[in-house]
């Protein structure tokens, strides 16, 4: 995940705008604009590097796993179980 650019480029009347540059999570470009002055442009991607970072731009929650190590441990044994169960019943 990477700050969002400050860029800038002539408009019509050979005013400098400013606009940012930056991808979501999902890879999608964004390059909204932003006005004539660069500290709002700044501050503008600053504050959506902030929601990144905290979440608030599609970024996936972590899976909180509420199983104990011992019952995936015998989770586990049940799985190994079967397939050296069906192995046995595959082999002539």
């Amino acid at each position: 995940m990477k700050v969002p650019k400050v860029r800038d480029k002539p408009d019509t009347n050979k005013k400098t705008v400013y606009y940012l540059d930056y991808y979501d999570v999902d890879g999608v470009r964004h390059r909204p604009t932003i006005g004539h002055r660069k500290d709002v442009a700044e501050k503008v991607a600053a504050k959506i590097y902030s929601d990144m970072v905290q979440n608030k731009h599609g970024l996936k929650e972590p899976i909180k796993s509420t199983i104990g190590l011992s019952d995936l441990i015998e989770r586990l044994m049940m799985e190994k179980e079967k397939h050296l169960f069906l192995g046995l019943l595959l082999v002539p």
